[in-house]
């Protein structure tokens, strides 16, 4: 497990902190990305029917039933998120000696 707490869907399996090999704290997701200049209607929208679906008992039920944890983040949140997991994983990289190709 690549996040800093177990998930309770396998919950015997250790996260990497546990394992020894602290500071790595990183989820799996997934995301539904749309062009550039979407209309802002068009964006919510959008928006109001994956929450809706990613909420929903069906899709948590098929989501957990593989290991996944479900959620919904708004683009704000999500785009803050992927930069802060960009940032840490540069830094990864850079102290493991990894270039850029």
């Amino acid at each position: 497990m690549f996040s800093g707490k177990r998930t309770p869907y396998l919950p015997d399996v250790p996260t990497l902190a546990e394992l020894g090999y602290t500071g790595i704290d990183f989820a799996s997701w997934g995301a539904v990305v749309a062009p550039k200049g979407l209309p802002p209607a068009v964006h919510d929208k959008l928006t109001a029917a994956l929450e809706e679906i990613v909420n929903s008992p069906s899709v948590i039920e098929r989501f957990t039933t593989v290991g996944f944890e479900p959620g919904f983040m708004r683009y704000s949140d999500w785009a803050g998120a992927i930069g802060k997991e960009t940032a840490e994983m540069k830094e990864i990289a850079q102290r493991a000696g990894i270039k850029e190709e």
